[in-house]
């Protein structure tokens, strides 16, 4: 059974800090903290998530929080080292005056070229519960202040669809980025009394949209209705994908047209595609589900599953696991020799009601990130 509080969405968000992976007495380190495999890259009892990596293989950004900063529950983007350790660049609001604010930066992803990153930056009172500034951005890497906005969210796309956020970047040339639109949708209330009001809000994915740097804009993949994670095809302008409620990965052009390049069966509910030369990563079953609108609509919601590694050429599967731990976002490196992915400490509780034996599961861990070697 899996419990997942829809009252209030949780989106960790925190605020950045040069003691993220390492003690601030340590600022030189170098690999992870304990040497072991997979290692365990980062620390952080707030959380650390989404990671991507550079097109060369040396580092990776990621989304991360500092402790010390939960009041504001900033987040904020690092680069750490491909091996680990201490962090090589920040990018935060080092505004004075943001303090009464919560200013999250997310979903990074770093041009084919090493010289641009986007990301999508939101900011909100306080004591708000939505964001009354978002926006999908670009910045050079070296100056990552001097932004460029590319959309503001939300905003109805071609589709007619009313976007309220972007997830799953991911550049498909030096002018066009792939990214998933996120709509929020109205249910009823599926797990009572953990609800504190009904009918909810249920953010999830709903199409592949593309921004055009030069032009036209953004734009939605036709045929790509309620996906829920998206990824770079490499040495393509091809796009993977999944859908909400179904175990099939598809590939598709720009123009639509899709086709089913791995099937994970039994294996459940596949989501968080990536990909690296031949290799597909993705995470599958675990404590996802599907929730309906009244429309017929699947809307899913995930805290986490099983990891995968597929070798497209092969058709092989091999599972990367942790003990009593689920997965998020996993991001293959561009040589395909390791996967850097969010693992998140599971609790499970075995019971009996009505003479029947039961099993409570559920996410008690802040997620972290967590390094495997493929090599």
């Amino acid at each position: 059974m899996m419990r997942l509080a829809l009252a209030g969405c949780v989106t960790l968000l925190a605020a950045c800090s040069h003691s993220d992976a390492f003690a601030p007495h340590d600022p030189s380190s170098s690999g992870p903290l304990v040497a072991a495999t997979p290692a365990r890259l980062t620390y952080n009892p707030v959380g650390s998530v989404t990671p991507a990596w550079l097109p060369d293989g040396s580092a990776f950004a990621y989304a991360f929080g500092n402790p010390e900063a939960r009041l504001d529950r900033d987040q904020c983007l690092g680069v750490m080292p491909a091996g680990g350790g201490t962090l090589t660049a920040e990018i935060c609001n080092r505004n004075p005056f943001s303090g009464d604010s919560t200013d999250t930066f997310g979903w990074p992803a770093v041009s084919p070229d090493g010289s641009t990153i986007a990301y999508v930056r939101s900011s909100r009172p306080r004591a708000a519960t939505t964001d009354q500034r978002a926006a999908l951005v670009t910045a050079p890497l070296a100056s990552p202040s001097s932004i460029t906005v590319l959309r503001s969210l939300p905003f109805q796309g071609d589709d007619g669809s009313f976007f309220v956020a972007a997830a799953d970047l991911g550049w498909l040339t030096q002018q066009q980025i792939v990214m998933l639109g996120l709509v929020d949708t109205s249910v009823q209330c599926p797990d009572p009394p953990l609800c504190l009001s009904d009918p909810v809000l249920v953010r999830s994915g709903r199409r592949v949209l593309v921004a055009n740097l030069g032009g036209p804009g953004v734009v939605s993949v036709p045929g790509t209705d309620w996906a829920s994670s998206v990824a770079p095809v490499p040495g393509s302008t091809d796009v993977f994908y999944t859908v909400a409620g179904a175990s099939q990965v598809f590939r598709a052009p720009l123009g639509g047209g899709a086709t089913v390049v791995h099937d994970f069966g039994a294996e459940g509910v596949v989501r968080d595609v990536h990909a690296a030369g031949n290799l597909l990563v993705a995470v599958a079953g675990g404590l996802v589900r599907i929730l309906d609108d009244g429309s017929g609509a699947p809307l899913q919601q995930d805290a986490g599953g099983r990891l995968f590694v597929v070798n497209l050429d092969a058709g092989t599967t091999v599972e990367l696991a942790i003990p009593a731990t689920v997965f998020r976002n996993p991001a293959l490196a561009p040589d395909g020799a390791s996967v850097v992915a969010e693992g998140s400490a599971l609790s499970i509780v075995s019971f009996t009601s009505g003479g029947v034996a039961h099993a409570d599961t559920a996410v008690t861990g802040v997620p972290t990130l967590w390094k495997f070697p493929l090599q």
